[in-house]
């Protein structure tokens, strides 16, 4: 809560019957952070209200708010804590309205989150404004009924959340009216939950117009929902540059934070490893706090120029774990290796290795280490990573690690200090990595299991190259079980235990997409023609097996062993001596 003499009033209130009433319009700040609320919080909310006897109240916390700075629209105030509650009673009362109407009856439940002109009845606008998504937000209440119109699921996250909690509420209510025929009763069913949303009371605090507004959404909390660094980092960045540069920096936020949304990639994890680049090392906890103390007493020009460096990084940082090969297409890289190896990385979703890739490419562009430096080291961490995962060793002190060798490398002031950093990391994960022997004892195990498809996927494409050395002309291909995962058809005599094979990198091959589904549970002999045909060298290898069906573990065994041979000298480490 906010300092007891910054609070102009608080009082206990509902919120529909008395603080949507009591404004013309709550706005959302610059500074706060999107709607980030999911269907596991819609359902908690359903199940507490569910959970209410008839003459009890819902408390759901305290709503903040100041006055706007627009003198000229008293009823106009900021939510400064609140946005997740009040945007989610929102999507409650569109989705319950939307059931009436289909019931063919008038709710006119949107007239609680809709204000009119007082001189013109007509104009109407929504009393909640947002930020970015705004727009979006106000076409969706208007569309929600016509699903062709709402243009299907959106890429960034708000506006997601937005789309999916909405269609989460209406489950949640068609699961309860599934359970009458009378039409009657379910209307009585409707009326009782909004019953329920009416009976909502919140604490409504109001402090004086942007009075300490960034100090005290730095404290707070939504039901629970911790501000992320992220967010607190936004807070704290908006807060610094100045009001005539508030506009510019929150473009440049803003981009970068739909960017990651729109790759799937976690802002506070880039902004971390952006740090651990650059700076220091700090654990998340300690992240907003590391960064502020070094920013906090900077002038508006240096915190722009810190937003606009990590607004650039994050375009980099995309292309790094969410690799195309038309981002990473380079004449001194003919054989796509940097691709290559960035695809295997990001299919093992390890992520202590990033700070330092961030660096390693910005040496090679600005000239500090040759473009075959940087691909021979891209490559190494790759086998290290690998065989890092396949022996299962905890990774505790790499992200240290990797990180020291970053900060290393960005201030080298030299060719040779970048070369001297890059090489003083290897030695240390050499010296980190796993013996041949314990490699190829854990790749005896190496399967699909816990998530390792994308990982499976593109080794066996790497073992089909070192076969060819001519890529797939495709990317449709699928994971094909020879022997099937439903093998009690095709192998009647096959006992339990063959479980433990079917899924071993033996029993795998990669056949165009949707064949493997047309040949489904066939026996090896119906499949040879399917695999004759293919472009996978791995896969027509294998009419070379004329007897799997007769003996399919112990072909499995076999085929298993040649390839972890093959594995074995695609991800053996290269010393330092040997590289360039």
């Amino acid at each position: 809560m906010p300092r007891l003499s910054i609070i102009q009033s608080a009082r206990e209130m509902s919120l529909l019957k008395e603080v949507l009433p009591g404004v013309d319009q709550l706005v959302i700040p610059l500074f706060q952070r999107g709607y980030i609320w999911t269907k596991e919080e819609i359902q908690d909310l359903w199940d507490d209200l569910m959970a209410l006897s008839d003459d009890e109240q819902h408390f759901l916390g305290t709503i903040l708010i100041s006055q706007s700075d627009d003198r000229g629209n008293l009823g106009q105030y900021e939510v400064i804590d609140g946005q997740q509650r009040i945007m989610t009673i929102i999507l409650f009362l569109a989705a319950l309205d939307d059931r009436y109407q289909r019931e063919g009856m008038s709710s006119r439940l949107e007239d609680y989150y809709h204000c009119r002109g007082t001189t013109d009845s007509t104009r109407r606008w929504l009393k909640l404004k947002l930020g970015s998504a705004h727009s979006y937000f106000e076409e969706f209440l208007k569309t929600k009924r016509k699903e062709d119109k709402c243009g299907g699921r959106p890429k960034l996250k708000e506006r997601r959340n937005i789309y999916d909690n909405y269609l989460k509420i209406l489950e949640l209510i068609d699961e309860q009216l599934a359970r009458w025929t009378e039409r009657s009763k379910r209307v009585e069913f409707l009326n009782m939950v909004v019953k329920k949303m009416e009976d909502i009371v919140v604490i409504r605090v109001v402090v004086p117009s942007n009075a300490e507004a960034y100090s005290v959404f730095e404290t707070l909390n939504d039901r629970g929902m911790t501000l992320s660094p992220a967010d607190l980092l936004k807070n704290f960045t908006l807060s610094r540059v100045g009001q005539e540069h508030i506009n510019e920096a929150l473009k440049v936020w803003s981009s970068m934070i739909d960017g990651l949304s729109e790759a799937d990639q976690s802002p506070t994890r880039f902004i971390r490893h952006f740090w651990l680049s650059r700076y220091d090392f700090v654990r998340k906890k300690d992240l907003y706090r590391g960064i502020k103390i070094v920013f906090g007493s900077s002038d508006s020009k240096s915190v722009l120029h810190f937003l606009s460096d990590l607004s650039d990084a994050s375009k980099e940082y995309i292309k790094l774990l969410r690799p195309l090969e038309e981002d990473w297409a380079n004449n001194a890289d003919r054989d796509g290796k940097i691709f290559k190896s960035l695809r295997v990385l990001s299919a093992m979703n390890v992520y202590q290795c990033y700070p330092f890739l961030m660096i390693l490419f910005l040496a090679q562009r600005s000239g500090q280490i040759t473009m075959g430096k940087l691909i021979e080291t891209v490559e190494f961490i790759k086998k290290f990573s690998f065989r890092y995962s396949v022996v299962g060793t905890s990774p505790s002190g790499l992200e240290s690690m990797f990180s020291y060798a970053a900060r290393q490398l960005h201030k080298a002031d030299s060719k040779l200090a970048a070369k001297g950093a890059i090489d003083t990391l290897i030695d240390h994960l050499h010296s980190k990595s796993s013996k041949d022997e314990q490699f190829i004892d854990s790749l005896g195990l190496f399967d699909l299991s816990g998530g390792n498809k994308g990982l499976v996927m593109n080794v066996l494409k790497e073992i089909n190259f070192a076969g060819t050395h001519n890529e797939l002309t495709t990317d449709a291909v699928d994971i094909e079980h020879i022997t099937p995962q439903k093998y009690s058809d095709a192998y009647p005599n096959l006992t339990a235990e063959a479980e433990e094979y079917i899924c071993r990198l033996g029993n795998l091959t990669l056949l165009a997409h949707g064949l493997n589904k047309k040949i489904g549970n066939k026996k090896f002999e119906e499949k040879i023609p399917y695999y004759q045909q293919s472009e996978v060298k791995l896969t027509r290898d294998l009419v070379e097996y004329h007897d799997w069906s007769l003996h399919p573990i112990e072909n499995i065994c076999k085929r298993h062993s040649h390839l972890v041979g093959i594995i074995t000298e695609l991800y053996a480490l290269p010393k330092v001596e040997e590289l360039a």
